[in-house]
């Protein structure tokens, strides 16, 4: 009988953990699932594109976050995110912006993973600004399941 790598729903299920790397910087990453098979992020379970989470951190500012891409498959998930945090401080408004991608598979040596982020952050006051776009970062590897 040929083996299957078919993966049931409920796999993603828990926690999994790991190293991921751009090519020049390696970094442990943490991911967590639901029983849905739902990803989890700081602020609460992924369910739907449109969803909008909103905290208010330590020290001020506001943290939005806004789910672009939502898409599941029987052995993987993609989901992109808009991150954004603004705080005033002494006249000033900083803001940061990302968009995080999350490219997720199943295979058999583990979760596959791609995390590409693309950030920016603004400094202003009434009459200038400045600031800009940091560039693509894109990093890649495989995670096991620790939960």
């Amino acid at each position: 009988m040929a083996c299957s790598s078919i993966v049931w729903a409920g796999s993603l299920t828990g926690t999994w953990s790991g190293t991921v790397s751009n090519g020049r910087e390696t970094e442990r990453v943490v991911l967590r699932f639901s029983s849905n098979d739902n990803f989890i992020n700081n602020y609460g379970e992924l369910t739907h594109v449109g969803q909008v989470q909103r905290s208010a951190p330590p020290g001020g500012g506001v943290i939005t976050n806004k789910v672009l891409l939502l898409n599941k498959s029987r052995n993987g998930l993609q989901v992109v995110q808009e991150v954004s945090f603004e705080k005033t401080s002494n006249g000033y408004l900083h803001q940061d912006y990302a968009r995080v991608g999350h490219d997720i598979k199943l295979t058999p040596q583990g979760l596959q993973v791609q995390i590409s982020a693309r950030n920016s952050s603004y400094t202003s006051d009434v009459g200038s600004a400045a600031g800009g776009g940091n560039g693509m970062v894109v990093a890649t590897g495989v995670l096991r399941k620790s939960r």
